[in-house]
């Protein structure tokens, strides 16, 4: 029988249904992904009531084999939280059986932390991602926060930032502001970022009012129906998203590293078009902070060594188009022998102060805000009485 009052018995039915979903998945809780999924598909208030008195009847006892129902708390809560009586049951019982010294008391407090998150942080609006399924079937309650995921930085870096189910987007970005020791991104212009499921090396701004799991189960049902060469898991990164205009003596010095390694990076792709002098400089700069000292050649015997070992840094710090100008051997040694001059004038130089001078030398110059845009042409012929676009 249901354990709360319904209206109708179209809900009754609904109830034994919830029953048995329950009992099923507690013989066999392996499938937590597919189980969430069909709870989350109620929408009357009276049978998530339902749903949830069932659950705290289950985890009445403190045994082994109440973890099944611990799980499906732990996932469903942030989604459906109860109302009414329900949830002033519900929470006197997470209250009571929160504890540190069995598995069951830990789930207790993790689900009464997700219940407060929940309530104040607002409900989930997409269905659940596999990460948090798969973290929620672990241990979730041994960590401050659940789940971890890297976020990529310019320059090749990344850094793991923790989150749990209710986490937004505004809120990674918080944590991961001070941890890095930057300014809010409001003043930064800095913004979290997400790899296209389509085209990974598409990078597309995210909401900040989007929670972090909900963008992530998005992100993996668009992935679906593709082809299995894209991986499933999300890429994030934290880049520029705005160029604002601020006092240089305001801006941190993590900040001035990701914005001279990003600009740097740009560089790199060709979508500044830099003069030869200036592009030699800021490459030369930043292989003294990336690389340290330029190496000692003067122990080589062979000067084609000296030369090949150049080379390969000029081919890393330099972007490909102002190496393209160099259309003979001599050029080519010419520009080598500018760019080991300039990183030898920046020996024991302290990386902070290289990526200050970087992006310092960048602001004055005049084209820093643009970019450059390959331009395609299209052909129209008229063939066969048709318009064929080539």
């Amino acid at each position: 029988h249901p354990l709360t009052r319904l209206s109708t018995p179209y809900h009754c039915n609904i109830a034994l249904r919830i029953n048995r979903i329950l009992l099923e998945y507690s013989e066999n809780p392996r499938d937590l992904y597919n189980t969430s999924r069909s709870l989350l598909t109620l929408t009357s208030s009276e049978l998530v009531n339902e749903l949830f008195a069932q659950l705290t009847k289950q985890t009445h006892r403190q045994t082994t084999g109440d973890l099944a129902y611990w799980h499906v708390i732990a996932v469903v809560l942030p989604f459906i939280p109860p109302t009414g009586r329900v949830l002033s049951y519900l929470t006197s019982h997470l209250e009571r059986y929160s504890e540190l010294r069995t598995p069951a008391g830990r789930y207790a407090g993790y689900c009464h932390k997700v219940l407060k998150r929940a309530l104040v942080g607002g409900r989930r609006q997409h269905h659940p991602c596999r990460l948090e399924v798969e973290a929620t079937c672990g241990k979730p309650y041994v960590h401050s926060k659940a789940m971890s995921i890297p976020i990529h930085l310019p320059g090749g870096d990344y850094h793991v930032t923790g989150f749990d189910t209710v986490s937004s987007v505004a809120e990674v970005i918080m944590d991961l502001e001070s941890q890095l020791g930057l300014r809010s991104c409001r003043w930064s212009g800095y913004t979290l970022f997400m790899d296209d499921p389509v085209n990974p090396s598409v990078k597309v701004p995210i909401n900040h009012a989007s929670k972090l799991c909900d963008v992530i189960a998005k992100w993996e049902t668009n992935t679906k129906p593709l082809n299995n060469q894209i991986p499933q898991v999300i890429g994030l990164s934290y880049a520029r998203f705005l160029y604002l205009t601020t006092p240089n003596t305001i801006i941190t010095q993590m900040e001035y590293k990701l914005l001279a390694l990003q600009f740097h990076g740009n560089a790199m792709s060709g979508i500044h078009g830099m003069e030869v002098e200036l592009a030699t400089c800021l490459g030369a700069v930043m292989a003294q902070a990336r690389e340290g000292n330029c190496p000692d050649f003067s122990s080589m015997k062979a000067n084609n060594d000296t030369q090949k070992i150049l080379s390969d840094f000029l081919d890393k710090y330099v972007p490909l188009n102002i190496r393209n100008r160099c259309k003979d051997i001599n050029s080519r040694r010419q520009l080598v022998k500018e760019f080991s001059e300039i990183w030898q004038k920046f020996k024991d130089v302290p990386p902070n102060e290289l990526y200050m001078k970087y992006y310092r030398t960048v602001e004055r110059w005049k084209y820093s805000k643009s970019t450059l845009f390959s331009r395609s042409f299209i052909v129209i012929q008229k063939m066969a009485s048709k318009l064929l676009c080539v």
